[in-house]
C-alpha cells in the first residue's frame, strides 16, 4: 500500500515531495543580524542566523538568552510535536532559559522592561520574579520612558522626552508580550578575571 502525500516524502507516490516535507521547520525563524542590508556581516555569513543555525550553537552553560525584538517567540507548530522556533533551537543548543516576545513589541516600553528586569536579576532575584516584577512595573506605572542619551546607546531611535509613563503602558499589549520558558531560578553570576 502506498502512503499518502507528503508522509514519506520524495517517492511516496505523489511524485515530488512537497515544500513542507523537504523543508526543515527551524529555516523559518531566525534573526536577522546588525549590518546585513550593508552586506557587513562577515566573511561567509548572510546576516541571518536561522532556528537551525542557533540549535548548532553550543550555549550549554548559558543561564539566560533574551530575545526582545518582535515575535521573537513564535515558528511553525507541528501536529504532535509543538512549535519548531528559535525557543526550541535555543533549549536543543543548551540554554537553559529563553525569554522572548510573543507579539511585535514597543521599542520603549521594551527598553523600560527589560532594563527593571536586568536590574532585578542583578540584585539576585529568580528569573521568573525579575520578569513579573518588571511587568508590574509596567502596568503600575512605576516604569519611565528611557532617556535620549539611554536610548541613542542601546540603538533606539529618538523619542520625546517624557517625565512619565503614557497611560497606554498598562495595556497587556506593552508588557504581556514577553514569555519565560526554562529554569526559573536565581542566575549565578560569574567575575571575569580581571586582566591589567
Amino acid at each position: 500500500m502506498t502512503p499518502p502525500c507528503g508522509i514519506t516524502g520524495a517517492g511516496a507516490g505523489c511524485g515530488e515531495s512537497s515544500p513542507a516535507v523537504r523543508e526543515n521547520p527551524l529555516l523559518r525563524s531566525g534573526l536577522i543580524l546588525a549590518g546585513v542590508q550593508q552586506r557587513q556581516s562577515g566573511a561567509d555569513e548572510d546576516g541571518v542566523l536561522t532556528a537551525l543555525e542557533a540549535a548548532g550553537l553550543d550555549l550549554w552553560g548559558t543561564q539566560l538568552v533574551v530575545l526582545s525584538a518582535c515575535e521573537t517567540g513564535l515558528g511553525e507548530v507541528r501536529q504532535g510535536e509543538g512549535v519548531y522556533g528559535l525557543r526550541r533551537a535555543l533549549v536543543l543548543a543548551g540554554a537553559e532559559t529563553q525569554v522572548m516576545s510573543l507579539w511585535k513589541v514597543s521599542d520603549a516600553a521594551t527598553a523600560a522592561l527589560m532594563g527593571e528586569f536586568y536590574r532585578r536579576l542583578g540584585r539576585g532575584e529568580s528569573r521568573m520574579a525579575a520578569l513579573r516584577a518588571a511587568w508590574l512595573g509596567l502596568l503600575r506605572g512605576e516604569l519611565r520612558p528611557q532617556s535620549e542619551e539611554t536610548r541613542r546607546a542601546i540603538g533606539l531611535s529618538p523619542g520625546k522626552p517624557a517625565a512619565k509613563r503614557p497611560a497606554k503602558w498598562q495595556h497587556p499589549y506593552y508588557w504581556a508580550a514577553f514569555v519565560i520558558s526554562g529554569d526559573w531560578s536565581s542566575i549565578t553570576f560569574h567575575r571575569l578575571p580581571h586582566t591589567p
